[in-house]
């Protein structure tokens, strides 16, 4: 079970940051996950943010460091083969939002996405949104891998629905907008 996150490593400043990805709850969480159910997995993460040190050393003090293979930081199409060959793809466990790099990349390969959005928020009320497989503590976290390790087919059907989302909610607008700019220029062929 390969368990891909390319966030940026932001977690020790304990101030509600903006920038916070909480990236200590998916390493507590996976720690537990492979204790716990002691299946062939790794996590793939990114030497890339201002906790990375931290990071390493909170998976030595969990005697992971076996379990997690750490990549350079890279261009996002070589992050996008990395994700084509993994089963679970984790956004950030801090802030909810709507969109950005990882969850796009996540719906565009149509790759589970386990993340957090805060479901009691107005802003999200009426949206049609893809789904996600929403986990804000590493219990929940932790909770999430599990169920995927028991129904990996659910998480694959909801994959699938969410590229669709991804396409006629992104890209489809994306290109009738731009298709339209370039038709209105009335070049000459």
């Amino acid at each position: 079970m390969i368990i891909f996150s390319h966030s940026r490593h932001q977690w020790t400043n304990k101030v509600q940051d903006i920038s916070q990805k909480g990236n200590d709850k998916l390493i507590i969480a996976y720690s537990n996950f492979i204790k716990e159910r002691k299946i062939s997995s790794k996590l793939i993460l990114f030497e890339y943010g201002e906790d990375v040190t931290a990071s390493k050393e909170l998976i030595s003090r969990l005697g992971i460091s076996s379990k997690v293979i750490w990549c350079p930081k890279m261009s996002r199409k070589e992050i996008m083969i990395g994700i084509k060959f993994s089963d679970l793809v984790c956004g950030e466990f801090s802030h909810s939002w709507l969109i950005g790099g990882t969850i796009c990349e996540a719906l565009a390969m149509s790759k589970p996405l386990i993340s957090y959005r805060d479901k009691s928020s107005l802003y999200y009320k009426d949206l049609d949104l893809y789904k996600i497989f929403n986990s804000y503590s590493h219990e929940e976290i932790t909770k999430s891998f599990i169920t995927y390790l028991e129904s990996p087919n659910k998480f694959q059907k909801i994959a699938g629905e969410n590229k669709i989302w991804y396409e006629k909610k992104i890209v489809e607008p994306f290109l009738i907008k731009h298709l339209k700019y370039f038709n209105s220029l009335n070049i000459e062929k």
